[in-house]
């Protein structure tokens, strides 16, 4: 992992110089061939091109509330679909920041000539615990037909009501015990784009690709939040043991400038956090194939670290087993990513 990772970043270095001189223009910094006593003005051409095309780029987008239309293929599909559209459209306009989300990725697209955006799925869970007493087999079953676990903690038997034993008294077992019902609050597609610099790939594609790696800046706190919405163990291990960094060097200038723009923006990143909790970390996501058994054949696994500690490693936990990336260059360079 850590070899992909260095092969990527040394060819992530030749192509941020190539994003942050395409940036320059847009933001219509100096070209460097300035001379005393002359004019150093630098027309934004660029910034008032890119800045006029976004709201029509954005048009297609945002003038219709139906962003999806699915097709039925069969006649069994028809209903399916419908409840697809209504879905996937009200999740689109209500549940997701639509506006902010095009305007990035386009500003990105436009001006820095290449987009990547992290897409996945939003799921949190409620459980609820309920106490029973006093309940029939029949009962109990129903209740874990329902969906939920049910504990049993004691049974016993008691005598059945006449009415249903008219004949002879009969005995019935009665149990008691606790069900646990969980209920999904939240279930929708996300995306969020990423910035440039902290996105490396070895391939042409993201499909294809060798592997992809994201640079997260985060902390302790927000690790042990996204740990426990998965399950009581959680997917991130060692957690105690990572050496806070105080937030990395960015390998190329376009990170580090990136930052010192933000500053006048009100993001500074140089702010220090109160407590361990919230101090600064970088972690790295790796998805790529590796040979873990010794069969000869890659398969497809995630590798997330921070400095020299290992927070998690095993197969990648995606259905379709891809990065969850998508990206897409402005302009085409054929046989490249970006």
């Amino acid at each position: 992992v850590m070899a992909d990772f260095e092969t990527a970043k040394s060819n992530k270095k030749r192509i941020d110089e190539k994003i942050q001189t395409f940036k320059d223009l847009y933001d219509g910094k100096p070209l460097g061939n300035e001379q005393d006593g002359r004019s150093k003005y630098v027309s934004k051409e660029a910034q008032k091109a890119v800045n006029w095309w976004i709201p029509n780029a954005m048009k297609p987008f945002m003038s219709s509330d139906d962003m999806a239309d699915f097709s039925p293929r069969t006649f069994e599909d028809v209903a399916n679909a419908k409840s697809q559209n209504t879905l996937i459209n009200y999740q689109f306009n209500n549940d997701f920041p639509k506006y902010q989300f095009l305007h990035t990725s386009l500003l990105l697209f436009a001006s820095e000539g290449t987009v990547v955006a992290r897409a996945g799925w939003i799921h949190e869970e409620e459980t609820e615990v309920l106490p029973f007493e006093g309940l029939t087999q029949e009962q109990v079953m129903g209740i874990m037909q329902s969906g939920a676990e049910v504990e049993i903690e004691d049974a016993g038997q008691v005598p059945m009501d006449a009415a249903e034993s008219p004949l002879a008294p009969q005995l019935q077992t009665i149990f008691k015990g606790k069900a646990t019902i969980t209920k999904t609050t939240v279930s929708r597609p996300n995306a969020e784009p990423i910035k440039n610099e902290d996105f490396f790939i070895i391939g042409e594609t993201i499909e294809d690709s060798d592997c992809c790696i994201q640079r997260i800046d985060t902390n302790r706190s927000d690790l042990r939040k996204q740990d426990k919405k998965y399950n009581d163990k959680g997917i991130y291990s060692n957690v105690d043991e990572i050496q806070s960094n105080g937030k990395e060097v960015k390998e190329s200038g376009l990170g580090q400038e990136r930052s010192e723009d933000l500053k006048g923006y009100g993001q500074d990143d140089d702010a220090s956090a109160a407590g361990k909790a919230r101090e600064d970390i970088t972690i790295y996501e790796y998805y790529g194939k590796i040979d873990r058994d010794g069969d000869g054949i890659a398969e497809p696994i995630v590798c997330v670290w921070s400095g020299t500690t290992i927070l998690r490693i095993s197969e990648n936990p995606f259905p379709d087993d891809e990065p969850p990336f998508v990206g897409a260059p402005f302009m085409p360079i054929a046989f490249s990513f970006f």
